[in-house]
């Protein structure tokens, strides 16, 4: 999985491809960048590729997740999981 470059959404598409074609989980990179915006969002929406039956993980570091929860954001990681 990768992201912020110009070719990302191809990319991480044909990834969920080959996931979905040998039945494999797959895992986003870090999505802190959507904590901040959703320009890139597409670039992450995958699960329609990969279908509903295959382990789908998103990836969000302690850091980013102790400072929402210390500031009382948590519905942040909330939004982000529905995403």
């Amino acid at each position: 999985m990768t992201g912020g470059t110009e070719h990302a959404q191809q990319i991480n598409h044909n990834l969920a491809k080959v996931c979905r074609e040998f039945g494999l989980g797959m895992g986003l990179g870090s999505c802190r960048p959507l904590l901040e915006s959703r320009d890139r969002l597409s670039d992450f929406q995958l699960r329609n590729i990969i279908g509903d039956d295959l382990p789908f993980y998103a990836n969000l570091g302690i850091a980013q997740v102790e400072h929402l929860l210390t500031s009382g954001k948590q519905q942040a990681i909330i939004d982000l999981v529905k995403l």
